[in-house]
């Protein structure tokens, strides 16, 4: 799936660029953070984070047959995440070349944790070489998702390895 997360741009801005991805892939295409602009693309659902409606929220806006995904920072937070959520995304797994101040590091363990405890997929993020593929999957994660790691890949000479 692809989450557009193109966070400063104004909501019209976020509702066009949504609908032009949608124009363009096949898979579903979520939402960064804000249920009413995924509702106004048309978007398969919303990835929501820390100052996001709840889950609950989200789904009352986009309906039940809508993806809800919610980004977590520690294992507290998702065993917290009520029922209304499809998945977990999780992280950061690893250091990442852009601080943010606010979360450090989880740790591979901590994902195993996580992924063993919900009943909803967990999804690793945050700091992933494609290279972490296997060990975050064999902790239990249901995938991974990134920037930076599929990014440098598509420079590769062969672009949809990147994307099993």
């Amino acid at each position: 799936m692809v989450v557009v997360r193109e966070l400063d741009l104004p909501a019209d801005d976020q509702v066009r660029v949504a609908r032009e991805i949608l124009s363009l892939v096949s898979c579903p295409v979520l939402v960064a953070r804000d249920p009413e602009i995924a509702r106004r693309a048309g978007a398969d659902g919303v990835q929501l984070g820390w100052t996001s409606p709840t889950a609950a929220e989200a789904r009352g806006i986009l309906g039940p047959g809508s993806i809800v995904g919610m980004s977590v920072h520690s294992i507290e937070e998702g065993r917290a995440v009520g029922p209304e959520a499809d998945y977990l995304l999780f992280g950061p797994i690893y250091p990442t070349p852009k601080p943010h101040g606010l979360v450090f590091p989880v740790g591979v363990d901590a994902l195993r944790t996580l992924a063993s405890e919900v009943r909803i997929p967990v999804i690793a993020v945050g700091g992933l070489e494609l290279s972490h593929e296997p060990e975050l999957i064999g902790a239990g994660a249901a995938g991974i998702a990134a920037i930076r790691a599929f990014m440098a890949a598509g420079r590769e000479p062969e672009p949809p390895a990147a994307t099993p």
